[in-house]
């Protein structure tokens, strides 16, 4: 799958008992991690929860989506390396019969340490949610 360079991702109508899930990876398959992440699941209910790199990478961390509900995933990469690399925030949503919610997302992002923290939001709204 293609990725973009858009760091906003929208996903609504989402059935309820749907699963989340997130990784951030090198662009390149087998390329070194050189880059740190962590990621916020914020309900909007006010229960959030943080998710360290080590469950992203190589991931995937899965979260069961319960509905009705809005929900906000804020992920961080933070790039270590001198040189400039890229790392792809890949999303999907896998409904309760095992098939996907229309297309999964896959944001690039790059940079090397000392720039800033590069940030991608994911919204999920589920069938009958609150907007978060």
């Amino acid at each position: 799958m293609a990725c973009t360079r858009k760091t906003l991702k929208m996903w609504r109508d989402v059935q309820g008992d749907s699963w989340l899930h997130l990784s951030v990876q090198p662009k390149v398959a087998g390329d070194p991690v050189t880059f740190a992440s962590n990621a916020s699941w914020e309900p909007a209910d006010g229960s959030d929860e943080n998710w360290p790199g080590t469950v992203l990478t190589p991931g995937p961390k899965r979260k069961k989506i319960n509905a009705p509900g809005a929900y906000v995933i804020r992920v961080r990469v933070d790039f270590q390396g001198s040189e400039r690399s890229s790392a792809c925030v890949r999303a999907k949503i896998i409904k309760p019969d095992g098939t996907e919610h229309h297309k999964p997302y896959c944001g690039e992002v790059s940079g090397k340490a000392g720039d800033r923290i590069r940030r991608v939001t994911i919204t999920i709204k589920t069938l009958g949610g609150r907007a978060a």
